[in-house]
């Protein structure tokens, strides 16, 4: 990510960006952590792994409190307990994030007497138009729309841009080449499961999670690289992981062949 002009352009000129990666990097890091040790033996009581929960809840509201889609890193962390049948752990994480999420609830609406941050936000984002909003809310059909158009500016246009594969004043979006990014997406997820990397697993959720968050969010006028561009250092790691699953039992030629792909 340093060489990346996108990314550096974005971390010189509207930092939230670069502080959303960075709080994004470690509400993972952390998340991870606790992984470990749930999966040890000393996982198994809660006094043991509290602390862990609080610094994933923290990083949770840290993360929402810079980008509003980063509470929806905890509906993708829920779904992997629920993936791993680890039930109870969906409460320990709500709670978790309520510690922290209600006092600040309660200090905005005390001291600067506002409502809370998704109140405002979350109207504009229903709206079929943001410029308009006598064009009135959104249907359930529009936000199927608007998924779907959402992921073909954001994979065909804006991915490939950001990874240097395409024009930065391309205009236009490609469906034939969406629908191609997206098997490949489904494909590396497949590979991440059947590996049965609780990391990858834990990886894939959160992504998904956010990346689903935000094209159901975001009306498709927005169209801006910044939107998708925190998540394309994940993505590339996914893929690259499904790519290096599939080789690594191949040829070693078959292998150099990919290593110089990578570098290339």
């Amino acid at each position: 990510t340093a060489i990346n002009a996108y990314i550096d352009n974005f971390a010189s000129l509207t930092y939230s960006e670069a502080f959303a990666m960075t709080l994004q990097a470690c509400l993972l890091l952390f998340f991870y952590k606790l992984i470990e040790k749930l999966n040890s033996d000393e996982g198994a009581l809660l006094k043991d792994t509290y602390k862990n929960w609080l610094l994933v809840g923290l990083f949770i509201v840290l993360l929402s409190l810079a980008r509003n889609i980063g509470f929806v890193a905890m509906v993708g962390f829920m779904a992997y307990f629920i993936v791993r049948k680890q039930y109870r752990y969906v409460f320990y994480l709500l709670v978790a994030v309520l510690i922290f999420q209600l006092p600040e609830m309660l200090l905005e609406k005390a001291v600067w007497h506002v409502s809370n941050q998704w109140g405002g936000q979350s109207s504009q984002h229903m709206l079929k138009d943001p410029y308009d909003p006598s064009k009135g809310k959104e249907t359930f059909t529009g936000y199927i729309l608007r998924f779907f158009g959402n992921c073909n500016i954001y994979f065909s246009k804006r991915f490939f841009q950001i990874i240097g594969l395409r024009s930065p004043n391309a205009l236009t979006s490609s469906p034939g080449l969406t629908f191609l990014f997206m098997l490949t997406g489904v494909f590396a997820c497949f590979r991440v499961f059947k590996a049965k990397d609780p990391y990858l697993i834990a990886t894939v959720l959160y992504l998904g999670a956010m990346l689903c968050g935000t094209f159901f969010g975001l009306q498709i006028q927005w169209d801006q690289p910044r939107i998708v561009m925190v998540f394309v250092p994940m993505i590339m790691f996914i893929l690259l992981f499904a790519f290096y699953d599939v080789l690594k039992k191949k040829s070693g030629f078959a292998q150099k062949l990919f290593l110089y792909a990578i570098i290339g």
